[in-house]
């Protein structure tokens, strides 16, 4: 399961592919890119991570990687259950367009990068395509009850964590929205 195509990310899902036969999973957004080993890179969050993008743009094409055809796209959920897995696929895109989110058992979450772990105190991505989306994609994953959050870099997020972050960048957090898990 990819959480998205950035290169950091899905740069070895070929090999893995072919040499463990691994099925890759992406989301439909994201599904071309990966076919073409070439994602585009996301916008900057912070003063700092504009500046990086810009300089990360002019060397794009060495972030290409080997293209890779996935065996199963989704759209919105992918139900992880026929491979004895108890937990979903959920599309949380806001980082990237196909951002995708493992949820297991209603209580773990794989986030990728829609949530980060490396900058302290804030759980929220120096990249990011769409911030406004970024944060809907935190409406569902709050939504779903987990407590943990894996990034895809750095240290687990706390459910506390996300949703104080959360209440800090939207203006239409209303309390207690976040209860029900979502179901597919």
């Amino acid at each position: 399961m990819l959480t998205h195509t950035h290169f950091d990310h899905a740069g070895n899902a070929a090999w893995l592919a072919g040499e463990y036969g691994a099925e890759v999973i992406v989301q439909e957004a994201e599904s071309d890119s990966l076919a073409r080993g070439d994602t585009p890179i996301p916008s900057g969050t912070y003063p700092l991570t504009k500046g990086i993008v810009s300089i990360g743009r002019k060397i794009a094409p060495a972030f290409k990687y080997e293209p890779c055809t996935a065996d199963h796209i989704f759209t919105d959920t992918f139900d992880l259950n026929r491979f004895g897995i108890n937990g979903y696929v959920l599309h949380t895109p806001g980082h990237s367009p196909g951002g995708a989110t493992t949820i297991i058992d209603n209580s773990v979450a794989i986030a990728g990068d829609s949530v980060i772990g490396t900058i302290p105190g804030s759980p929220f991505p120096p990249f990011a395509d769409d911030v406004d989306e970024l944060l809907r994609s935190w409406e569902k994953l709050l939504g779903t009850g987990c407590h943990t959050f894996l990034p895809g870099h750095g240290k687990p997020i706390s459910r506390e964590q996300l949703i104080a972050e959360y209440d800090k960048r939207s203006l239409k957090h209303t309390p207690g929205n976040f209860n029900s898990p979502v179901s597919l």
